[in-house]
């Protein structure tokens, strides 16, 4: 159960009257409803973070066996190739009896369509495939589930105007608090392995704004994500 939640919207609905820099919980949108994780735990406040300096950050692309896809901290066994069939399947639901490819293929649509009506993933990006895969395979081998849950499509952004600075692939809490421990990027393209490092920055400059009541750490986040 989210048992500092209560006091946390209090603290900050009563800094939100007192401060243009409040840390109230509309720095952050969830894109989806994600009814895999806990019902408490489906929107994401600033109060389930850490420090900014005390989260952990982590990056996912598709394993080609290059050096490149190892400069990311996880790899996905699927070509990037496997994407967009996979993708437009899924966004066209197409039903598993109709879905061509080899077994390992098979197996891979196996999953997204067990998980996507579960997880309200609906494709509108190729993206959402290695999201929703990454996010099976991390349950799995890397944050157990009776301990953490994992979800996704988190927006951040500044407040009064808002703006749009930038979404989170992977969110990891704890499941009995709602806490936040690591964040993460998701890239099909494995040379893309700079964009996940920069993003994941550009959310740590940003918190350690909210956090700090600083605009100017805030707003350069915000020009990083114009550039």
């Amino acid at each position: 159960m989210r048992a500092h939640s209560s006091v946390a919207r209090l603290f900050a609905v009563t800094l939100f009257l007192v401060s243009p820099m409040a840390l109230g919980d509309d720095y952050f949108t969830n894109l989806r409803v994600d009814n895999a994780i806990p019902k408490e735990c489906q929107e994401t406040v600033l109060s389930d973070f850490p420090a900014a300096d005390e989260l952990e950050t982590f990056t996912y692309t598709t394993d080609d066996g290059s050096e490149q896809a190892k400069r990311f901290t996880y790899q996905y066994p699927m070509s990037r190739n496997a994407s967009p069939v996979l993708w437009r399947a899924a966004k066209n639901k197409t039903p598993l009896e109709k879905f061509r490819g080899s077994a390992e293929m098979i197996s891979l649509y196996e999953i997204i369509i067990r998980e996507m009506p579960i997880r309200n993933f609906k494709f509108h990006n190729e993206g959402d495939t290695l999201e929703l895969l990454g996010t099976v395979a991390l349950e799995e081998d890397v944050y157990p589930t009776d301990e953490f849950f994992i979800t996704g499509g988190v927006e951040y952004h500044t407040l009064n105007p808002r703006r749009t600075i930038g979404e989170i692939d992977y969110v990891v809490g704890e499941r009995e608090t709602c806490a936040i421990k690591a964040v993460g990027q998701a890239k099909l393209s494995p040379k893309r392995s700079s964009d996940s490092n920069e993003q994941n920055a550009r959310l740590i400059r940003f918190l350690k704004g909210v956090q700090n009541h600083s605009e100017m750490a805030v707003e350069e986040a915000a020009a990083a994500a114009s550039r």
